[in-house]
């Protein structure tokens, strides 16, 4: 599964553009736009089938958290709230995404 947070509308036809996105991918590795020194690096927790994963999205602090429940790992990124921001998830098969509004630490 891979978590994503796209800053502009865009239509993408069985492709993932990683341009001007914020995320974390299964092996570890985060992609982002604004931050070259944590583009495309091994810097974030692994997850696989069955992980559970929060991502916690702060607009007034500006940041976007991960959390891997089963170890309380986490990874945190700064945003750019100038932008507009969709979130958007990437999932596998017969995977689930829970939307909460709030959520108890």
């Amino acid at each position: 599964m891979k978590l994503l947070i796209v800053l502009e509308k865009g239509i993408y036809y069985n492709k993932v553009s990683y341009n001007r996105t914020y995320f974390t991918f299964y092996d570890g590795r985060c992609f982002n736009h604004d931050q070259q020194d944590k583009d495309d690096k091994q810097l974030s927790f692994k997850f696989t089938t069955n992980d559970m994963i929060i991502m916690e999205v702060d607009i007034t602090n500006k940041y976007i958290k991960w959390i891997k429940q089963s170890t309380n790992e986490s990874f945190t990124l700064n945003i750019d709230t100038s932008q507009d921001l969709y979130p958007c998830v990437t999932l596998g098969y017969k995977s689930k995404v829970e939307i909460l509004t709030q959520f108890n630490k």
